[in-house]
C-alpha cells in the first residue's frame, strides 16, 4: 500500500487539527513534498541534525517533530550553521519534516491530557479552551482534580515517580492540601495566573 506525505498530514490533522495551533506557531508540512511516497516515519521532540541522520540510517524519509524546524520566517539559509545544514541535508535527501506543536498541545488526548492522566487527575478540562473550536475538550493546558486531596509531599512524590524525574523545581509556598491541579505540557508561563483564577492549588509546567 502506497502512503504519501499528504495522507500522513491528513491523519495528523484528524488527531490534532492544525487549526488548533496558536497564531504565532508554525505547524504542518514545513519541508518536503506532500505527494512524496513515505518509506518510514521517525518521530522526535526537536528537529536536529542527529535526528535527520537517524532518519537516513533507518531509511525514514518523513520526520514528525513537536517543535517546528522553521519557527520564524527565514532571512537566509547558511549551510555552515547547524540550522542551515539541517535544511540542506533534509532537502538533498528528500526528507519531509512535519511539525505538530501547539495543535498537539491543545488537542483532545494530546500532550497536556497525557501529562494530567499520568498524575492521576480526573475531571479534566482545558485550562484555556480553544476559541475556534466547538469542542469542549480542546485547548491549552488542563485542569483536573483528585478524588481525595493529596499533601504537597504526596503530590511531589507522584510527579517524580510518574515522570521518572530525579528532582523538580518549585516556586512559592506549597499548600497543605492539593485537590485541584493545572498542568501544561509546554511552557505556558502566562497560564499560571489563569490556573490560580480557576482554583488550582498547584500549576505544573514543562518549562518556564
Amino acid at each position: 500500500m502506497t502512503v504519501r506525505v499528504k495522507e500522513i498530514l491528513q491523519s495528523l490533522n484528524a488527531a490534532a487539527p492544525f487549526s488548533l495551533a496558536e497564531a504565532w506557531d508554525n505547524v504542518g508540512l514545513l519541508v518536503g513534498n506532500p505527494e512524496q511516497e513515505v518509506t518510514a516515519v521517525l518521530a522526535g521532540l526537536d528537529p536536529t541534525n542527529s535526528l535527520v541522520d537517524e532518519a537516513l540510517k533507518k531509511g525514514a524519509n518523513t520526520i514528525i517533530t513537536h517543535h517546528p524546524v522553521i519557527f520564524k520566517p527565514l532571512s537566509a539559509i547558511n549551510t555552515a550553521e547547524p540550522s542551515g545544514r539541517l535544511l540542506e541535508k533534509a532537502l538533498a535527501n528528500r526528507i519531509a519534516i512535519i511539525g505538530c506543536h501547539t495543535n498537539f498541545d491543545s488537542a483532545s488526548q494530546g500532550v497536556s491530557d497525557y501529562l494530567a492522566l499520568q498524575l492521576g487527575l480526573t475531571n479534566l478540562a482545558p485550562l484555556v479552551p480553544s476559541p475556534d473550536s466547538n469542542r469542549t475538550d480542546t485547548g491549552l493546558g488542563r485542569l483536573g482534580t483528585y478524588p481525595s486531596p493529596l499533601t504537597s509531599a504526596e503530590f511531589l512524590a507522584r510527579v517524580l515517580n510518574s515522570l521518572n524525574l530525579p528532582c523538580v523545581q518549585t516556586a512559592g509556598i506549597l499548600p497543605d492540601r492539593i485537590s485541584t491541579v493545572a498542568v501544561c505540557g509546554g511552557s505556558g508561563s502566562e497560564l499560571a495566573a489563569i490556573a490560580l483564577e480557576r482554583g488550582a492549588e498547584m500549576y505544573l509546567s514543562a518549562e518556564i
